[in-house]
């Protein structure tokens, strides 16, 4: 019997899936947009390799403590486009220079993420900016196999999880750059639907068009939510229209900041801490105000941790086009709590996820979910950090 990760600890990776000869792993989706793998019994030989490649099932230790770096990209209308620092799209940009390609996240509606291939600028660009969705791997693990297996570099750019899955599916090559993004989470794709016919009704939209989840118009300290869309008129022609929205404010933005919307397996999550094995790490530098006063020009900066070989000849190659100041491990996961451990998931999730679909007013759903619970998280989490800076200082202690 083939006993795959249980469903509250799968994050949907679909390792099982890529690895399987008999093409006996299916995809299942549950009432809130999540996918999971099912056995189909008649397909199935029993040969156990998608159990032996979960990465749930076989993690990976935490990693050696990182070269930890405070930058953003010289370009200004790079960093301009990015969520942070343009980070991402500068070691993109050099990987596709040296004739390799990137796997990365980009929209395929303004409902649904998925993974692509890059091989010029253009098709580069959708990949830039921070998507609060779960994208959908499809069959990228096959591309990235057939790419590397060819001696093409490339760079795989993705959530923890998906990277863990990868190299668990792939192994280790000269050639293939990972790169894991800070992740708080993933929420459910659901949700994301949900608010979104609400707001077509609330605000009278005939369609929407595209979704910015990280507009920096208003400084990236203050980001917004943006989504373009068609209103509805007394003209026959369609009117543009734009939304904006703090993200303070926006109520799909706090309900998956509040971690009220999140995939279960986020809230213990077996890839934080380098346990994805990437080679480099990037996520916003917040908190850097603290840690370097003139750095911060409220315009972006990213936090950049260098795990591997191949990361530092990459972020080598790159110097020339980034500001960069070597900070410490410390001074990142400070206020960047996610890369070193899980959310804690909020008592009222439960009664969240039960009443999203027919809850008419969402924004209100949202208060009334995470008023009571936000103050219990907020101590739990400051508990668990206080765990993770000292086991830190004991593992710092013993290697010296």
């Amino acid at each position: 019997m083939v006993q795959l990760a249980p469903y509250d600890a799968c994050t949907g990776c679909f390792a099982c899936k890529a690895v399987c000869p008999h093409n006996a792993v299916e995809k299942h989706m549950d009432k809130h947009g999540f996918y999971y793998p099912l056995i189909n019994k008649g397909k199935c030989k029993l040969c156990h390799r998608c159990e032996r490649v979960c990465p749930v099932l076989h993690p990976y230790s935490v990693a050696e403590t990182p070269l930890c770096f405070a930058a953003y990209c010289l370009d200004k209308e790079v960093r301009s486009r990015s969520s942070s620092g343009g980070v991402f799209y500068t070691l993109a940009e050099q990987i596709l220079a040296e004739n390799g390609c990137v796997f990365g996240c980009t929209f395929d509606g303004p409902e649904h993420v998925i993974h692509q291939k890059a091989e010029t600028i253009e098709e580069l660009l959708p990949m830039q900016g921070s998507k609060y969705l779960q994208s959908d791997l499809q069959n990228t693990f096959y591309s990235v196999q057939k790419e590397v297996s060819s001696g093409r570099k490339v760079l795989f750019s993705g959530c923890p999880c998906q990277i863990a899955g990868l190299k668990h599916f792939l192994g280790d090559h000269e050639n293939l750059i990972t790169m894991e993004v800070i992740c708080h989470g993933v929420p459910a794709p659901e949700v994301w639907r949900t608010y979104l016919t609400r707001l077509k009704e609330e605000k009278n939209l005939k369609k929407i068009l595209n979704v910015c989840f990280r507009n920096k118009s208003f400084g990236w300290n203050n980001y917004h939510l943006l989504i373009n869309a068609y209103a509805h008129t007394a003209k026959q022609e369609d009117t543009p229209t734009e939304f904006y929205e703090n993200a303070a404010e926006n109520p799909f933005m706090q309900a998956f900041l509040h971690d009220l919307s999140l995939r279960p397996s986020c809230y213990h999550c077996s890839t934080r801490q380098g346990c994805s094995h990437a080679d480099i790490t990037v996520g916003d530098f917040w908190g850097i105000e603290k840690v370097l006063a003139e750095f911060d020009d409220n315009k972006g900066i990213s936090a950049v941790l260098i795990h591997s070989e191949n990361g530092k000849l990459l972020w080598q190659d790159c110097k020339e086009k980034l500001k960069i100041h070597q900070v410490s491990y410390l001074d990142i996961i400070a206020c960047n709590s996610c890369y070193a451990h899980s959310v804690v998931k909020p008592r009222n999730r439960k009664y969240f996820m039960r009443k999203y679909h027919s809850y008419k007013n969402f924004s209100k759903l949202v208060q009334k979910s995470s008023h009571r619970s936000w103050l219990l998280k907020r101590i739990k989490q400051k508990l668990i950090m206080a765990k993770q800076l000292l086991l830190f200082f004991i593992r710092a202690k013993e290697s010296t």
